[in-house]
């Protein structure tokens, strides 16, 4: 639930933005509260620190806000608030626990669900904005209250630095100290309570795009460090820190996490996690985390080092979770109960995979539940060594510890920092198989070893070794070394620097050599460098088709003939999609073809095994089989159209037809065709096509329809005359049709025709009225001449 009012919130904060007024002013200004002096274009009021971020979200461009060595307390919820969609703010500090942005506790636990902040920044621009050097305190909640929520600071975009987060003792809502929706993290400090559930995040996101974020040198104390949850391509990255959770260290929810160089300190909370991968509800997730150099150390029990779990909620679904974790070069330290957990149920996939890694695999738990869980744990080189930390929560490594110089000789490549700062050496005991150490710390020996001369040894792996075509041929080689870089040689030209694959310049036709010698980390060069020599011919013969059909033809087994531009020659044939294969010089009969269409091919192999690139091909059609007509439109009954137009197709594109009318001869059609003007009567029909191969339909398609182009009579009848009293009288006449089906229309007085029935009936005013009628068949052949019946509407006088 926590999550969902977060992404809400969130989203209506960005809104909220839009609101803001366009910038009366452009350009760069420093805004200072409680500061003056240096760089300081305007002068805030003390203690106005809305203020300063007001007037800078009202400026376009890049603008600073600089606070004083002062606390500047919340006076609502809302914290203090930064929106600008013309430019990005960067607000500095005058020093962590100088200045201190105090989150306001609610005089009484609030009615209803509120969320108390301290700091929110939402700015646009390409770099984000910054944060830097201040602290944000959380306080103590008046109560028990499950209404109230506490955030530090929430940062749309960019970097936040030297900034520590703190409090509070209890939060029955949870609290969350950064909330970074895209950038970094670096240098600061969060330290919450861990009260249990719901519980503290010490940083999470609260976007589902595609936003990285990265997490550097930081110590986060909270229920939960980390949270990550990105529906997007987005990755957490979460390098040289200190986890301390009472949870989980690093909770990958959706998405990707990556952990590198990193201490996570269960203590001894009961069943905490140093990291968790995957998300419980109803819908279908992929979850996916990553460890290289992690320390993972806990005594609670129930403590987990690794977690990687896929239960979709679902009842049997069709598509469940996916949850995997890599862990390469980390210490998941014996204390734990359980170094490795991976569950999968209700068809889901947990696995998990690790490399150069020290744990107990005897602890490991790995279950697939119910509905068809799927996945395992996956291990190489692991091993089971007694840390030997200093002690006292540090776990440095002893110089004496067994884990010293035993991890992946090849990852990472020399000059990566651990959480220390300090450069990762490669070194080894030998200087023939160089090793880091594993875990978050490497040791770094007062005098590193000796490093005796031990060059890698190259080998090409592929590549030609003969004739070849290709004048720009490929090579792929490798190293005894997996760190080892490579220089490459054509001919008798200077090595160069390349990698593998290596595709050489264009070469002239002739034999060449290639060479190529590996480089390890140490800069020993293999003394004796691979090599391969190989010729370069790139003149092919040509191939061509002397006879075979080209088009339709009966004949199911032709024959072909071909020659090549070089001789000798051999030559290799296919049909249709086949593979090529051996034939004679000359003469190819092939195999029975079935109808249809075939292709013949041919190339020709010279004696340097140079074969034709472009090979000589020949279409044709086999048809032993008669098309099939089918009639598509035009009448099949009664029809007043007295020269029908049909339509029809064949089986066989590409045909000719020929038509047929009452018996008469075959002739040439098309389609559509339209007959010649037919009489009235029955009619018939038929349709043959002729495919490309001169094959008939033996059977041709028939239709049969009548022509009835006669249109039926009309009659009226009425009274000539009617003599009335009154200004209208109701007249009827009597309508006929010699057609008992067809339907009448009539037209009163040079009116619109109409439907009508007989009687037909109107009331009228004297004088003159004539009807009209025509009588339509069910074909629509209309009476041409229409019937029609004038009466005569006079005035009936009164005798005295």
């Amino acid at each position: 639930m926590a999550s969902t009012r977060r992404t809400s919130l969130l989203a209506a904060l960005a809104a909220t933005a839009v609101l803001f007024a366009l910038p009366s002013s452009a350009g760069a200004n420093v805004y200072c509260v409680d500061v003056s002096g240096g760089d300081c274009t305007h002068l805030e009021p003390a203690g106005d620190l809305q203020g300063g971020l007001n007037d800078a979200a009202a400026n376009a461009g890049p603008d600073t806000v600089r606070l004083g060595a002062t606390t500047y307390p919340a006076t609502s919820s809302a914290g203090f608030s930064y929106f600008s969609n013309t430019g990005p703010v960067s607000i500095i500090g005058s020093g962590q626990g100088t200045t201190t942005i105090a989150v306001q506790a609610p005089g009484a636990p609030p009615g209803s669900f509120t969320q108390f902040l301290g700091l929110n920044v939402f700015g646009s621009g390409a770099a984000g904005s910054s944060i830097t050097d201040l602290t944000v305190s959380l306080p103590i909640p008046a109560g028990s209250s499950e209404n109230q929520q506490y955030r530090g600071v929430q940062l749309q975009s960019g970097t936040i630095s030297e900034v520590t987060v703190a409090g509070p003792t209890a939060d029955p809502m949870g609290a969350f100290g950064i909330i970074l929706n895209s950038g970094t993290l670096e240098n600061s400090t969060v330290t919450l309570s861990r009260v249990g559930s719901p519980g503290t995040t010490g940083v999470a996101n609260s976007n589902n795009g595609d936003d990285d974020i990265s997490l550097v040198h930081n110590s986060i104390t909270a229920d939960t460090p980390v949270t990550y949850g990105n529906t997007g391509t987005g990755v957490a990255t979460v390098s040289r820190s200190t986890l301390l959770p009472s949870s989980a260290g690093v909770r990958t929810l959706i998405g990707s996490t990556h952990v590198e160089d990193t201490i996570i300190d269960l203590g001894s909370f009961t069943n905490a996690v140093g990291i968790s991968t995957g998300f419980s509800n109803p819908t279908a997730h992929v979850s996916a985390s990553t460890a290289d150099g992690v320390t993972i150390a806990g005594t609670g029990t129930g403590a987990t080092g690794i977690r990687a779990f896929a239960n979709d909620l679902n009842v049997v679904p069709t598509a469940g979770d996916i949850a995997s974790a890599t862990v390469a070069s980390s210490i998941l330290d014996q204390s734990l109960d359980v170094p490795i957990r991976r569950q999968a149920d209700n068809n889901g996939a947990a696995n998990v995979s690790t490399d150069y890694s020290n744990y107990n695999a005897m602890a490991n738990v790995s279950t697939n539940g119910v509905n068809g869980g799927t996945g395992q744990i996956t291990a190489t080189n692991q091993t089971n060594f007694t840390p030997e930390f200093v002690g006292g929560g540090d776990f440095h490594l002893l110089s004496s510890s067994p884990l010293i110089d035993i991890g992946d000789p090849a990852h990472p490549a020399p000059g990566r920092l651990d959480i220390d700062g300090d450069t990762r050496e490669i070194l080894g005991e030998d200087g023939c198989g160089p090793r880091r150490d594993i875990g978050a710390d490497e040791f770094d020996p007062p005098s590193p070893p000796a490093m005796l001369a031990c060059p890698p040894e190259t080998s090409i792996i592929s590549g030609p070794s003969g004739p070849t075509l290709d004048s720009t041929p490929t090579f792929e080689f490798e190293s005894s070394e997996a760190s080892s870089t490579f220089m490459c040689m054509i001919d008798n030209g200077a090595f160069d620097d390349c990698t593998s694959p290596f595709t050489s310049a264009l070469l002239l036709d002739g034999p060449h050599t290639f060479s190529v010698k590996a480089i390890d980390a140490d800069l020993n060069e293999d003394p004796s460098p691979d090599s391969q020599s190989f010729t370069v011919d790139t003149v092919a013969p040509d191939t061509t088709i002397l006879s075979g059909p080209t088009g339709p033809t009966s004949d199911t087994t032709p024959t072909f003939t071909f020659e090549s531009t070089e001789s000798p020659a051999t030559f290799k044939c296919k049909i249709d999609s086949g593979l090529f294969f051996a034939c004679p010089a000359s003469g190819f009969t092939t195999g029975t073809l079935l109808d249809g269409p075939h292709t013949f091919e041919v190339e020709a192999i010279d004696a340097a095994l140079n074969e034709d690139p472009s090979p000589d091909s020949q279409s044709f059609t086999v048809d032993t089989a008669a098309p099939d007509t089918t009639i598509l439109s035009g009448p099949s009954g009664p029809t007043s159209d007295a020269t029908p137009t049909f339509s029809f197709d064949s089986s066989e594109p590409g045909s000719t037809f020929q038509c047929s009318i009452d018996g008469a001869g075959f002739a040439a059609c098309g389609s559509p065709f339209t007959t010649a003007a037919l009489g009235d009567g029955a009619h018939s029909i038929a349709v043959k096509a002729i495919d490309s191969a001169s094959n008939e339909d033996a059977s041709p398609a028939t239709r049969s329809f009548s022509i009835d182009a006669t249109a039926p009579d009309t009659s009226v009848s009425g009274k000539a005359k009617v003599k009335t009293r009154k200004k209208k009288v109701r007249i009827s006449w009597i309508l006929g049709t010699t057609d008992p089906g067809a339907t009448i229309e009539c037209s009163l007085d040079g009116g619109g025709f109409v439907p009508c029935v007989s009687p037909f009936t109107a009331k009228l005013r004297r004088g003159a009225h004539t009807l009209v009628a025509r009588a339509r068949d069910a074909l629509g052949n209309v009476d041409a001449s229409p019937a029609s019946f004038t009466t005569k509407v006079k005035r009936k006088r009164v005798r005295r």
